[in-house]
């Protein structure tokens, strides 16, 4: 990790946050093969932000004692958390990961507590200055009056992207033991630094390679970092966005009859940080670039078989649940709910959520800039990089994708691109008819109308 820092991979400043940074990524791919293990052969797409539930799990953590707190430490592998000095590098990486991104990662994450609980004055004073929220009251007795504000303030946070994050599912506990919930609404948006121009339809090979389909394909012939991985043996390609410091990263099994979630097992923190020297190491290529245009909406997940599984029992259990220091007046309090929803949606101008027509002025404007950018920078390019050799990255069958910070290196998103007709159809606005815009605008107008009526929403997967 030393070595990382001193070549250059991550910035000099940070490497006394890297023990933090080293805990998010080991708890990344924790929480990733724990989902992996649940699909490893029904070839299911996967989308979540390990962050989100990583900060959402520290919100817990500053608050528990005993028991509960050490189980919290080990399933974080975070060790002596909970003092003044790990506070502040976790609002100094806050603040650099998520706050200098806030255009192309947006998080609506949560704390609804028993309106009934009085909240001790130092724990909303520490989640107010870590995370900058605080906890919301709400009366759970009055079950469907909880989820709709649950659910309407996901949508409110991300602009109308997430929804039906919580069911009557969810809360199945006797409503006097529901106490606390914790909901995350995350997605990504952004722009690329290098736009894709050729969108074409291609033959994507799914299900160990045994299925095939056509799908939206955009290529792109450019500048990036690749590498191919003889442990791992995969393709991998790192892609850059546009006025931001994010990556996605990409790798993809070299064999079409490797399912990527197979990878995941070879995949840790140490491992990552191996993968991304390498890639940042690599003079950048001359790359035939192709990947899917899609939209991934991950379903609904439940976290509380993960977070049992990855060894955080007690806060689950109202007898044996150490949250002695979110409560004033000796209350008894445990989480009955992590939910998390994450969305993705990668076109040929990045990945980012469909804007009102209020904002599409201004990102009209963001586009054509990008687009002037990114003929003067292919001829720089072109000339600086001329004598290196080309190489093609199709991802034509399924891949893993990373979404992470160059400069400290935290996995912001992740996910499993594996069955691609299970995926939501990325359509403009400019290719729509009259006739069809009005009829889409209508079905948006009777979804909303009927949310408001019948407020549960479907059942969530359990993982």
């Amino acid at each position: 990790m030393d070595a990382a820092i001193n070549n250059g991979v991550f910035n000099k400043s940070l490497g006394f946050k890297m023990t933090l940074i080293n805990s998010m990524n080991q708890f990344a791919f924790k929480l990733f093969k724990m989902f992996a293990s649940r699909h490893q052969h029904d070839s299911k797409n996967m989308c979540f932000s390990p962050l989100e539930v990583f900060n959402s799990l520290v919100m817990l953590l500053v608050g528990a004692k005993g028991m509960t707190e050490t189980q919290l430490e080990d399933m974080l592998c975070l060790k002596d958390f909970n003092q003044p000095t790990k506070y502040k590098e976790l609002i100094n990486l806050i603040k650099w990961i998520i706050k200098s991104n806030h255009e192309i990662m947006v998080y609506g994450t949560v704390i609804y507590v028993d309106h009934r609980m009085k909240l001790r004055p130092e724990y909303l004073e520490k989640v107010k200055s870590i995370f900058e929220i605080k906890p919301k009251p709400i009366d759970f007795s009055k079950i469907n009056e909880a989820i709709y504000m649950i659910n309407k303030d996901a949508y409110e946070m991300t602009d109308g992207v997430i929804e039906g994050v919580i069911s009557h599912k969810d809360l199945q506990d006797d409503d006097s033991q529901v106490k606390l919930v914790i909901s995350n609404a995350v997605f990504f948006r952004g722009y690329w630094l290098f736009k894709f121009g050729d969108i074409h339809k291609e033959q994507f090979h799914y299900g160990s390679g045994s299925k095939t389909v056509q799908i939206d394909m955009m290529s792109h012939l450019g500048y990036h970092r690749y590498y191919y991985d003889e442990q791992l043996q995969a393709q991998t390609v790192s892609i850059a966005y546009a006025s931001s410091d994010i990556r996605m990263v990409l790798i993809m099994p070299e064999s079409i009859t490797t399912e990527a979630i197979t990878l995941v097992d070879k995949l840790n923190a140490d491992k990552l940080l191996q993968l991304f020297w390498n890639l940042q190491n690599q003079p950048k290529s001359l790359t035939e670039l192709t990947i899917p245009r899609f939209a991934l909406e991950a379903h609904k997940v439940s976290l509380q078989r993960s977070v049992k599984q990855m060894g955080a029992r007690s806060i689950y259990d109202p007898e044996t649940a150490q949250l002695n220091g979110i409560c004033a007046n000796d209350q008894r309090i445990h989480l009955t709910k992590l939910v998390h929803k994450a969305f993705i949606l990668v076109d040929e101008r990045g990945s980012h959520q469909y804007t009102s027509k209020s904002h599409e002025t201004s990102r009209f404007v963001k586009q054509k800039q990008i687009e002037n950018a990114d003929t003067t920078q292919s001829l720089s390019l072109s000339k600086e990089h001329s004598e290196n050799k080309r190489v093609k990255f199709k991802a034509n069958h399924p891949f893993i994708f990373l979404i992470l910070d160059k400069i400290t290196g935290v996995v912001c998103f992740m996910g499993v691109f594996a069955d691609p007709t299970q995926i939501l159809e990325v359509v403009r606005e400019q290719d729509l008819s009259n006739e069809e815009i009005t009829q889409l605008l209508a079905e948006s107008d009777q979804k909303s109308f009927l949310d408001n009526i019948s407020i549960d929403s479907t059942s969530s997967s359990q993982s």
